[in-house]
């Protein structure tokens, strides 16, 4: 397969190869790299917005991949999704809070009357933003424990 591979089918090449895998298996970069005909360190960028799109297709299908440090990307077990997905829960909530750091510390003395009242607005919501998205990681952090007291008795 010397040819060119048109860089709309290179996600679709990789998404193929992952369906065939079991849960557990890793691919490593070195067999990525030929699937797609990118080279990781040379076009970083490229490789890794491959396996984005990738891993976007593959949750329609309810299968997805993990980054294994070093070595490549690992089919997540099933039980394995809700600590994935906490992973990334907790990071989108980083996010909202250096956004709202960011409007705390703004020099609102120095500002327009328009945009100090844009500021009001946005920082009221973020404000409960913020609170909603505590509130909301601590009850995930006591709901994924094995014998979570907000979690129904098993049977």
């Amino acid at each position: 397969m010397n040819e060119l591979i048109k860089k709309e089918e290179k996600w679709k090449l990789l998404y193929d190869r992952i369906l065939l895998m079991q849960y557990g298996e890793t691919l490593l970069h070195k067999e990525i790299e030929t699937i797609i005909q990118e080279n990781k360190n040379i076009n970083e960028s490229k490789y890794f917005s491959i396996i984005a799109k990738t891993k976007r297709e593959l949750l329609k299908v309810s299968k997805t991949i993990k980054s294994v440090t070093g070595q490549g990307y690992q089919v997540v077990n099933p039980d394995d999704y809700t600590d994935l997905s906490l992973k990334h829960i907790k990071s989108g909530f980083k996010q909202v809070d250096k956004g709202y750091n960011i409007l705390q510390f703004a020099p609102v003395n120095q500002m327009s009357k328009e945009g100090l009242q844009r500021h009001r607005h946005v920082s009221d919501r973020a404000m409960s933003l913020q609170a909603m998205m505590a509130g909301g990681c601590t009850e995930l952090k006591l709901l994924n424990k094995k014998q979570s007291k907000l979690l129904p008795l098993s049977e």
